[in-house]
């Protein structure tokens, strides 16, 4: 045994204390960045904290004081709607019990001797708020009221247009109720003083506040913006008191305050320095809101020195918990400290001890001399292994020409078994020699079941005889087959194994045996299968668009591509049922594919009711593939596809394009749709398509720069020669401030789902400009908008919106296709009523309107369309339909409109026609709507 010596046994640790310093110096530094990005991190949290504190206080007092007045505003507002229907329905109550006075009195007498007995009756009930207005006499028979009012209501009554109305008498502001009563020829009038009505509820809200419980710190006051008055407050001397009279600081605050409910919210906030009731001053922060009604704006606020101090309170203890941590941190950080030395010196200890016993066994060994010049080495403990080394060195070169034949054994077998873990060998009369675990694992066999068996798990049965054959063929020609081998587990599902066959030879050159070295695939096929599942539509089984895209990225040449729709597809789904609408792309696919047989035709599902074919040369070319589209197209026109009892004839819409790309196909198909052609080519129409996509761009921006405005054009009565009402016109400006007529931009809007907001333009903008006056007016809607719910319900918002709007709104519903569900077109129409709104029918005469449409959409209006009217002093053809157009609406009550009048004698020809209205030319270009 060698043992160390002295020096050696100085230096034995010389490592171990290299590992301790290295290990304890390491994780200080560790522990300590961690500990200061932890104390780093605790103080930035607590500066944020400690900047969002007051912010937070006055955000949360701020929803406490909107709550507060939203619920008592709501109050107020319903008592007094409440309160001003009783009142207006007791004026109409009073005016009625006249009435019946009046027709209880007749009995049979003289209308004079009547008349002088109800005078005497109105005289007896001592209400000084009647009135008695004689027709015949034109005089008041009852009252002393002599204003022009009293005519106005009087021909009310008479006219029969009952309501109750406002007017002035000198200071007073009256609501007054007419009745008439025909076979005396008098109107009974009863009227009220407002003011007064008005006042008292003002009174009863001012108890109502005060009588309400609210916090210490807190009160409610009401202001008067149509006054600037201070109606109610905590302090008696500000009550009943206009801003003006008091100083100019406090004017400044009520001012604001008031402002802020003159504002579209109609509410806000203030934060100002008001005094409290112990006569000190503070900021204080209040919240105004209009009650909406006779200007009332009802407020209330709080003082912020609380909530001061309650910041200083959440501060301090913000403060107190941020030392805590630090002091937690601290403490923490010394025992870690602590761990980490004692864990080092335990790491230290140990690896002196390895090193001890690692040096000891090697030391046992003779030193004969070593091949490693050990001395050169700094560490006692690597000299040591280094002399060890040396020895190992020298008895493995004594072993090598021993072993030199199962090296040769060894390097093939590790070429083989690198590259995977399932391994199986069989010898030349092939039997398997030997099986991994990983092997045995995967099929779920022991190695018992297979050694010394033929090898019928990996060359079974099941294999293709080509396969076996060449597998043969490979190894025995002492050459590596690989490829991919089916087998079966214990259970009988299938395992696919990426294999490789190997011969292993001897010296001489022949064959051993063979090693087959196994990759289980299995999971990766099955990836496989189910990526090709994505490239499929799980309803009609067709290679959906990413397979379609796939294909076309290929690259490869001459080939065509067509896209096609079902059209009125929408309409179906609604009608019948997506499950119809589903079998009926079924039944369409199948058919398609029955047609494409024998041909080299591929058919893909894109989207919902969107197909592609794709043709490829030298089956196809340009005038062929055109020619089968057209095919198809017949085949759907004459051929109806039975659905659950029910028969559908299918028109589709093609685009073609030779250009391998799918967007110009669709980009042709959608301009099929849109001129109603069966079929486009793309480069037929290239230019016009592209010029479709610039003016869709176009279009967009213009939407986004609010360059969408809109045109008005009046619409004269024949009669008066006065304008009753403007049609709203919409026109784009372009980016060169051109004005671009409709004609060329709906088509466009409506094939690139831009024409709803187009619509929601128009609405807006006109019930916007016609709020503001007492102009009639109508706007456009087609059919698709009428038929969709969810525009149903927009435009009954916006009518809500703007009150009283639809009453002077005609809505002129254009029509290009045929209606198949009027039940919808008059929901619509009942629901649109109900706001005031009138129907009229544009272009009629023309496309889709005709006298049936007329009957069933009980229009109030009809246009007769330009097309009709323009030549109407020349053609007598059109002058004899119009006729009979005018003669069936006057029957049934409807009023005629005439387009496109252009010149005096046109309107002379309209006017003995006997239309209603004209537009046109002659009376009013069209303008924008500030004109």
């Amino acid at each position: 045994m060698i043992l160390p010596s002295k020096k050696e046994k100085r230096t034995t640790s010389s490592m171990g204390k290299f590992v301790f310093l290295s290990v304890t110096i390491l994780s200080l530094i560790a522990v300590t960045m961690l500990e200061i990005l932890g104390v780093g991190y605790g103080y930035s949290s607590y500066q944020n904290e400690l900047q969002d504190i007051k912010k937070n206080l006055i955000i949360k007092e701020q929803e406490n004081l909107r709550g507060e007045i939203y619920s008592v505003a709501y109050q107020i507002k319903q008592n007094y709607l409440s309160q001003y229907k009783n009142f207006t329905d007791g004026i109409r109550q009073k005016a009625l019990d006249g009435t019946k006075l009046a027709r209880d009195m007749q009995g049979g007498q003289n209308r004079e001797q009547t008349l002088k007995k109800l005078k005497i009756e109105f005289e007896n009930l001592g209400d000084e708020n009647y009135l008695v207005y004689d027709y015949k006499s034109r005089n008041l028979l009852f009252g002393k009221d002599s204003g022009a009012h009293v005519l106005a209501l009087a021909n009310n009554a008479l006219d029969k247009q009952a309501a109750i109305m406002q007017s002035s008498v000198g200071s007073q502001n009256i609501l007054s109720f007419a009745t008439a009563y025909e076979p005396l020829n008098i109107a009974v009038i009863y009227s009220k003083d407002i003011d007064k009505f008005n006042a008292k509820f003002i009174d009863e809200t001012k108890i109502f506040i005060k009588n309400l419980a609210l916090d210490q710190n807190k009160y409610l006051f009401l202001l008067d913006k149509n006054s600037d008055k201070i109606l109610l407050s905590n302090s008696a001397e500000l009550e009943n008191n206009r801003y003006a009279i008091f100083n100019q600081k406090r004017n400044e605050i009520l001012n604001q305050l008031t402002s802020l409910a003159r504002f579209d919210t109609k509410e806000g906030f203030l934060t100002y320095e008001w005094s409290k009731n112990d006569g000190t001053r503070a900021e204080k922060l209040s919240f105004v809101k209009d009650i909406g009604v006779l200007g009332l704006v009802l407020g209330t606020g709080t003082f912020l020195d609380e909530t001061d101090k309650l910041a200083t309170a959440q501060r301090q203890e913000l403060f107190n918990d941020f030392v805590y941590k630090i002091v937690i941190y601290l403490f923490y950080f010394c025992i870690v400290v602590l761990l980490i030395l004692m864990s080092a010196k335990y790491i230290k200890n140990m690896f002196d001890r390895s090193i001890a016993k690692f040096s000891e066994y090697f030391g046992e060994r003779e030193n004969t001399g070593g091949y490693i010049a050990s001395d050169e080495i700094e560490f006692t403990e690597l000299q040591t292994i280094a002399q060890n080394i040396n020895e190992i060195i020298r008895e493995k070169e004594r072993l090598n020409f021993e072993k030199k034949q199962s090296a040769i054994l060894l390097a093939q077998y590790k070429n083989s078994i690198d590259s995977s873990a399932v391994v199986l060998r069989f010898d030349t009369r092939d039997m398997i020699t030997f099986v991994n675990g990983a092997f045995c694992e995967l099929l779920d066999v022991s190695k018992k079941q297979l050694i010394g068996k033929p090898n019928e798990i990996l060359l079974n049965k099941g294999l293709n005889y080509e396969i076996l054959k060449q597998i043969s063929q490979k190894i025995w020609a002492k050459h590596e087959w690989q490829g991919v081998i089916k087998t079966y587990k214990k259970d009988g599902s299938v395992c696919s194994l990426k294999t490789s066959i190997t011969p292993i030879l001897s010296g001489d050159d022949e064959i051993l045996e063979f090693v087959c070295i196994c990759q289980d695939i299995t999971l990766l096929i099955a990836q496989q299968e189910k990526l090709q599942n994505h490239l499929q539509d799980p309803l009609t089984k067709l290679p959906n668009r990413q397979a379609l895209i796939d294909k076309l990225n290929e690259g490869e040449g001459g080939v065509f591509v067509a896209n096609f729709d079902i059209l009125k597809f929408k309409q179906i789904n609604e009608y019948y049922g997506f499950e119809t609408g589903d079998l009926i792309l079924i039944k369409l696919s199948n058919a398609v594919r029955r047609l494409m047989e024998n041909k080299n035709l591929e058919l893909y599902r894109l989207t919902n009711d969107n197909f592609a074919l794709l043709g490829r040369e030298p089956d196809f070319n340009k005038e062929s593939f055109f020619k089968f589209c057209e095919q198809v197209i017949e085949y759907f026109k004459n051929e109806a596809l039975g659905i659950k009892n029910n028969k559908f004839y299918i028109d589709l819409a093609f685009g073609i394009s030779s250009d391998m790309h799918l967007i110009t196909a669709e980009m042709a198909k959608d301009y099929a749709k849109e001129t109603k052609t069966p079929i486009v080519v793309f480069e037929e129409k290239k230019d016009k398509l592209i010029s479709n996509v610039n003016l869709t761009q176009n279009l967009k921006r213009a939407i986004e720069e609010d360059r969408i405005v809109l045109y008005k054009q009046a619409i004269v009565d024949n009669t008066s020669n006065q304008v009753i009402k403007y049609e709203c016109l919409i026109r784009m400006i372009d980016e060169d401030r051109n004005v671009i007529l409709p004609i060329d931009f709906l088509g466009i809007a409506k094939n690139s789902n831009l024409y709803q907001k187009l619509t929601d333009i128009v609405i807006e903008k006109s019930f916007k400009h016609f709020s503001q006056n007492s102009d009639e007016f109508s706007i456009n809607l087609a059919i698709e908008d009428i038929l969709s719910p969810k525009f149903l319900e927009f435009f009954k918002a916006k009518l809500q919106k703007y009150e009283n709007i639809g009453r002077r709104l005609t809505i002129e519903v254009v029509e290009d296709e045929g209606i198949e569900n009027f039940d919808k077109v008059n929901h619509f129409i009942n629901e649109v009523r109900k706001f005031g709104c009138k129907i009229a029918i544009d272009d009629f005469g023309t496309g889709y309107s005709n006298f049936e449409y007329l009957m069933k959409i009980k229009a109030d209006y009809i246009k007769i369309d330009g097309s009709m009217i323009q030549n109407i002093d020349e053609n007598e053809e059109s002058r004899k339909v119009v006729e009979l157009m005018v003669e069936f609406t006057k029957r049934f009550g409807i009023k005629t409109i005439a387009e496109f009048v252009h010149s005096n004698t046109i309107l002379n020809t309209v006017n003995a026609i006997g239309i209603d209205a004209s537009q046109g030319f002659y009376f009013d270009k069209p303008k924008p709507l500030e004109a």
